[in-house]
């Protein structure tokens, strides 16, 4: 991948909303065409989020990096996050092992702690409770046992005389995503990536974390030296009259729990951009473009890359 002329590499982060008269079928036609475009403006990666309100195209994202790799030539395609207080972290390590093996070098396996509203937590696990001590702690052991299956470094106590099959496929690059302190750690200790989001309203806009990353980095298998990025919300426009016309329709659609951290015309954008950049001295930010229309949405990312000097 070869950064922009200022040496800043742009990701895409697509939550997956739709907004009427739009179809989900609709947005999904469009995130296919959307990493299409990335891949050939030169964006360094695509990320599915997993939601599950009824204003989002899907929930289980990883369904769909199939149809992204297979429709691109080299952007990396992945998750950001699959929210594994839900899942096996066997059943997560083995589809993120199948997409490797569909798409060797291209697949980011994305985690994250989120649990969303409570009927949704009671439809995915029965009996979930997330302020119960029979779940507080479970993420991060799900996490060092999704490691584990990947690494092909299972945890002790287990047998495979009748199963499960071990996982041989390593997958070559894992994202632990989050706004606070506790994906931090966990990255740190386990070696993997993290992407820091500044978008969400509770996130703690604090660069010490990305510090505390990197001094408390461990090598890993996959991975020698610290690597994050930060997750961040852009309003790109040809007028400013334009992005912040959109900017006041989204905060009064999100009320507050989404934050817009770069808004303007490409070049207001990019001054923006690079400033975030720098505040957090990482050289990977990873946009969410907060567009109701698909055809404006469509236009910021060109718009972006022209102001920014993304290379294919």
């Amino acid at each position: 991948m070869i950064p922009t002329s200022s040496g800043l590499q742009l990701g895409i982060l697509d939550f997956g909303q739709f907004f009427a008269p739009q179809t989900p079928g609709d947005l999904i036609a469009a995130t296919r065409r959307y990493a299409v475009l990335a891949d050939e403006l030169g964006y360094s990666r695509y990320w599915l989020a997993e939601h599950h309100e009824p204003s989002m195209a899907w929930a289980n994202p990883e369904l769909l990096v199939p149809m992204l790799a297979e429709s691109t030539r080299r952007i990396r395609v992945g998750t950001a996050g699959i929210l594994l207080y839900f899942y096996s972290p066997y059943r997560v390590a083995e589809t993120f092992a199948l997409l490797e093996r569909l798409h060797p070098g291209r697949v980011d396996c994305g985690v994250a702690a989120g649990v969303s509203a409570p009927p949704v937590r009671e439809a995915l696990l029965p009996g979930f409770d997330v302020e119960h001590e029979h779940y507080a702690g479970t993420y991060g052991r799900k996490v060092g046992e999704m490691l584990g299956y990947l690494r092909a470094d299972y945890p002790k106590g287990h047998r495979f005389s009748r199963g499960p099959v071990p996982i041989d496929t390593r997958v070559s690059s894992v994202w632990l995503l989050g706004l606070a302190n506790g994906n931090r750690a966990l990255a740190s200790i386990h070696g993997t990536q993290f992407s820091y989001s500044i978008i969400h309203g509770a996130t703690r806009q604090d660069p010490a974390l990305i510090r505390a990353y990197r001094d408390e980095f461990k090598p890993s298998p996959e991975l020698a030296a610290p690597s994050a990025n930060i997750a961040c919300s852009v309003i790109c426009a040809d007028s400013e009259e334009a992005a912040l016309a959109q900017r006041d329709l989204y905060e009064q659609h999100t009320m507050g729990s989404m934050l817009v951290n770069a808004c303007g015309t490409p070049e207001q954008c990019r001054e923006q951009l690079l400033a975030i950049a720098d505040k957090y001295q990482v050289e990977e930010l990873v946009i969410m473009s907060f567009w109701h229309n698909l055809d404006r949405r469509e236009a910021s990312y060109r718009l972006l890359a022209g102001a920014m000097g993304l290379h294919p």
